[in-house]
């Protein structure tokens, strides 16, 4: 019995030990965000940035995945698409402008189902923030967006305006000039994703006999007759030209 007592303690440290919190120059704090007004940062849970996706409000958030380039948000809602429940993910790609301001990127390819905002929406198992930030069509320069502390007086001047910089989802960027490097996975449309029942074509009365058998609409029969036709008159016109010359002499 004691055994399974440590086992089962061994088994909930190792669970918990795959919480994601977020890091600690953006949690338990309340952001004004550039593009979505108040945002609150928890330790593990984010609310405010909303968005609509197949006509469903997300706006509550669990930090799911981070590394030291990106954070990976996952929606504490599922959305209802074609009959199945599908998850959001948000990344984003922060740098820090002074203690009280930071600026970051989208880091996803645009969803046309949710007002082409940059967000990863999929059934699919999520393994790294690779599966997520690797975005086929990167963010330009100029979509950054901005969080300033709720309460600051004002906005620290950048010294050099925002780049995207390198995805090292997508480049070695350690190594310059290096060529891609191939992505985790390759996102793939909710419709293929999900599958989708498709209706049986309907047969219509017309098509069918008495007895609820399909018709053939084809003209074998006709065809048939005609070559047994042809047949018998060239057996009949054979005969007579024997007949002819037996008979002749």
């Amino acid at each position: 019995m004691d055994s399974w007592l440590l086992i089962l303690s061994l088994l909930a440290v190792l669970d918990g030990g795959q919480s994601c919190s977020y890091p600690q120059y953006i949690q338990n704090t309340t952001w004004l965000d550039s593009t979505k007004g108040r945002v609150v940062y928890g330790d593990q849970t984010m609310t405010g940035w909303a968005f609509y996706a197949f006509s469903q409000l997300i706006s509550d958030w669990e930090c799911f995945l981070k590394d030291d380039h990106f954070i990976v948000s996952r929606s504490t809602t599922t959305i209802k698409v074609f009959g199945a429940e599908v998850h959001a993910y948000l990344c984003q790609k922060p740098s820090l402008i002074g203690e009280n301001a930071i600026y970051y990127y989208t880091m996803t390819d645009e969803e046309e189902n949710a007002g082409k905002e940059r967000v990863h929406v999929t059934a699919a198992d999520i393994s790294g923030v690779c599966t997520v930030c690797n975005p086929a069509s990167s963010p330009t320069d100029e979509e950054f967006r901005v969080l300033v502390k709720e309460g600051s007086s004002d906005m620290p001047a950048l010294s050099v305006s925002p780049v995207v910089g390198c995805n090292p989802c997508v480049l070695q960027c350690d190594i310059p000039g290096s060529p891609p490097v191939p992505t985790t996975t390759s996102h793939s449309p909710i419709k293929d994703v999900v599958e989708i029942p498709h209706k049986k074509p309907t047969i219509k009365a017309a098509d069918t006999d008495g007895d609820g058998q399909l018709k053939h609409k084809t003209n074998a029969g006709l065809v048939v007759g005609i070559v047994i036709a042809i047949l018998a008159l060239l057996s009949v016109g054979i005969g007579a030209v024997v007949w002819y010359f037996r008979f002749r002499k």
